[in-house]
């Protein structure tokens, strides 16, 4: 995949649901010119007015987050690897960027961003960076006030979102799902192929073919009870997964045994699951 080591990040912002009472808050959707995948991303907002900030996450896939209405300077940060836990961020390649001088978000709001490598040496991100490695939100040493402010809740996906490499042209992949479970999901390819509907556990269309190698996102939404790769099938060809989604897992047992490329896993709803013995067994890369 070409990396690039400049980006210009567009942030648009519209109106969203019911804001927290006594403020307004609009949705910002992040779209990013590169061809590369960038990795946890969030943003540092500075109210002008108050002097209050926080760091909110970006949703990786979406590329969405809650911003409230109001005066800002505006920071961004994302990793240009996989990263596992958030001390990584310190020994990853980095992209950074901000926008400064009274950026007022408001209904129509566009905010540019130019992001890329060397400004994460500046002084600006230093203790944005340090924030994201500690799990810092913000202490009353960032603010005058003595204020910590709390963000609204980061939008989360629902879906199971995960990364796929192929290495070689007309290469398949094929979803692990265990006979005598219920199926009812649709799955994005990540391709540009049409959406499929798989029913049952030995539909046909749960093995897809890439025809260029290289990494894919697919993204499933729907009912998806159990996930089985057992030691077997298409094991080596996962490598991340960016959110475990809500699709009514029920069994997840052998679910990632032997996915030895597996080095990211994120979110999920499991408050229905019956059984995870060796759900990452021989997933020696996930840490």
């Amino acid at each position: 995949m070409k990396t690039l080591s400049f980006l210009v990040i567009y942030i648009l912002l519209f109106s969203c649901s019911k804001a927290p009472e006594g403020s307004s808050t609009v949705m910002a959707n992040v779209s990013f010119q590169t061809a590369e995948t960038l990795y946890f991303p969030h943003l540092k907002l500075i109210n002008l007015e108050t002097g209050e900030n926080f760091i909110q996450e970006i949703d990786p896939i979406t590329m969405a987050t809650f911003v409230p209405f109001g005066a800002w300077d505006i920071y961004f940060l994302a990793a240009k690897s996989p990263i596992t836990e958030k001390a990584q961020v310190l020994d990853t390649p980095l992209i950074c960027g901000a926008s400064f001088g009274n950026q007022l978000i408001d209904e129509e709001s566009v905010v540019d961003i130019e992001a890329n490598e060397s400004q994460c040496q500046s002084y600006e991100f230093q203790d944005f960076i340090m924030s994201i490695a500690t799990g810092r939100i913000d202490t009353p040493d960032d603010n005058p006030d003595g204020t910590i402010t709390t963000p609204p809740p980061p939008t989360v996906s629902s879906d199971f979102i995960s990364v796929w490499r192929t290495t070689s042209s007309a290469e398949s992949i094929t979803l692990p799902l265990r006979s005598g479970y219920n199926y009812n999901f649709q799955v994005d390819w990540g391709d540009g192929s049409p959406i499929d509907t798989i029913t049952a556990y030995n539909d046909p269309q749960i093995t897809h073919v890439y025809a260029v190698a290289g990494d894919y996102t697919v993204r499933i939404s729907g009912l998806l009870e159990a996930w089985f790769f057992n030691n077997s099938g298409d094991k080596h060809k996962i490598i991340d997964v960016l959110s475990f989604g809500d699709v009514g897992w029920v069994n997840l047992e052998n679910a990632f045994d032997g996915c030895v490329n597996l080095a990211t896993f994120y979110g999920g709803n499991t408050s229905n699951v019956i059984n995870m013995k060796s759900m990452f067994s021989g997933a020696t890369n996930l840490s």
